[in-house]
């Protein structure tokens, strides 16, 4: 499980002067995502570590679990595997697309 976010000891990476926590935030942030780490942490002890679509357990040194948000609202919705998180996406698109579409017949 991920550790508790204190950003006390601010680890360093790559000599760039950030912390693991505070870069991740900084490129939520960028994305449009207005979360901290010990709020992705919390959910993710609430989702048992696992995807919110699919429950594919998440696998310590693989990719994080995304955070899922409304890119209208920025609400988060849950945290997802790299998979659903990709289709999502792609569901989310065509679903406007295809409701233009219909509409136009």
């Amino acid at each position: 499980m991920y550790p508790e976010h204190t950003c006390v000891n601010h680890k360093k990476i790559r000599g760039n002067g950030k912390c693991i926590c505070c870069k991740q935030e900084w490129q939520w942030r960028k994305q449009g995502i207005y979360t901290t780490t010990r709020e992705y942490n919390q959910r993710f002890l609430q989702q048992q570590g696992k995807c919110g679509i699919c429950g594919t357990m998440w696998i310590a040194g693989k990719r994080r679990l995304h955070v899922d948000h409304d890119h209208a609202t920025g609400r988060i919705r849950g945290l997802l595997c790299y998979y659903c998180n990709t289709h999502l996406a792609f569901v989310d698109y065509w679903r406007v697309e295809t409701q233009k579409y219909l509409g136009n017949l």
